[in-house]
């Protein structure tokens, strides 16, 4: 049987994770389709690939398209986009797998409008500890396959010669001093996803690091930079105004993660930017000031970051990342991390072949 395949993405992190298996499927002429939403849309844009928007009734859609595989990202929050497609493949007898790309809300990515789960034949996830995380959520063992994120492969390679030289290039292309104390904030839409269920908002958190620094610039003895990377859908955010201990930049332009390397320590709250930085050398500090409820945050659970959910805390946990080498402590959670990493797209793209083309035969439910 020869492999066609149709992709379907909601979310900017899954469509991240299948990008890189998207390009080798494109040179194989393998993909059939790519439908995706706006921010979707636009990670497999800058990949160079075609791609279509959302729309139509996904059984019509996905039957004219006649693939041998459906490849979706999975999404959360409202009904995820994807979930119609692979209830349409499951009617037409298309073998599908999904690709969880972050450590959390395993099953929230597969409950349809009626609190059923929809679930893909397979269900691709980033490690071990991911494998047993959704497990224990619920999802079924027989569908997991642990085959590592293709982006995080691709971040590692392609952040691999990040080097002083371009840290400092890369404040000068922004406007931010060589020797200024530097502190990216990667925000978030949390009260848009969750109100205030969390003990914390973004604005909440962005305050705690805002007033936290206050103290640490004194305790440095030189004030700090704090640059806040906004999430796209906070464009609108107004920013905490500037005070002679610390200075706030707009982290926006250029991408996210050229702004981490060019800083001296990352702090956010659950945000992939974290996880990310942390994975590829960087200083990180997760600050939820009032945490209600499990800390979301893998890189936390994994001793890649620290986590912080007191804002007394702030200060002190801030100024310690700020004094320490990176990583200190952590090198081994870096090491399995990376390695988890290393082949990922090999894997997957293994897997889509054998679920795509018959070699390995599609779970029957």
């Amino acid at each position: 049987m020869r492999l066609s395949v149709v992709s379907v993405l909601g979310d900017v992190g899954g469509a991240e994770a299948v990008a890189p298996v998207l390009e080798v499927l494109h040179k194989r002429g393998a993909l059939v389709a790519v439908w995706a939403t706006p921010l979707a849309a636009a990670v497999v844009e800058r990949a160079g690939l075609p791609v279509e928007p959302l729309g139509g009734e996904p059984l019509a859609r996905l039957n004219a398209a006649r693939p041998t595989l459906l490849l979706t990202g999975t999404s959360w929050g409202d009904e995820p986009p994807e979930l119609g497609y692979l209830q349409a493949a499951r009617a037409l007898g298309v073998p599908s797998i999904s690709i969880i790309d972050f450590w959390s809300n395993y099953v929230a990515r597969f409950i349809g409008e009626d609190g059923a789960l929809v679930l893909p034949d397979r269900i691709a996830v980033p490690d071990q500890v991911a494998l047993l995380e959704a497990v224990a959520e619920g999802l079924p063992e027989e569908r997991l396959v642990v085959t590592g994120n293709p982006h995080y492969e691709r971040l590692l390679h392609r952040y691999q010669g990040f080097d002083r030289d371009a840290r400092l290039a890369f404040r000068e292309r922004v406007g931010i001093s060589r020797t200024a104390t530097m502190i990216l904030f990667g925000s978030q839409p949390i009260a848009e996803l969750y109100g205030d269920r969390l003990g914390y908002t973004e604005q909440t958190a962005l305050a705690a690091v805002r007033h936290g620094l206050e103290s640490v610039a004194e305790w440095i003895g030189h004030p700090a930079v704090l640059a806040v990377r906004r999430h796209p859908r906070e464009a609108a955010t107004t920013l905490p105004s500037s005070t002679p201990s610390v200075r706030i930049a707009d982290a926006g332009g250029h991408d996210a993660l050229s702004w981490a390397l060019a800083s001296d320590l990352v702090v956010g709250m659950t945000s992939a930017l974290l996880l990310q930085t942390a994975v590829l050398g960087g200083r990180v500090v997760s600050v939820q000031p009032g945490l209600v409820g499990i800390d979301r945050l893998p890189s936390n659970r994994l001793g890649l970051s620290d986590g912080v959910f007191d804002e007394a805390d702030v200060a002190p946990a801030l100024y310690r990342a700020l004094a320490r080498p990176a990583h200190l402590g952590s090198a081994r959670a870096v090491r399995r991390a990376r390695g988890a990493a290393d082949g990922a797209t090999f894997r997957l793209m293994d897997l889509i072949v054998a679920i795509g083309t018959g070699s390995v035969s599609e779970v029957v439910s």
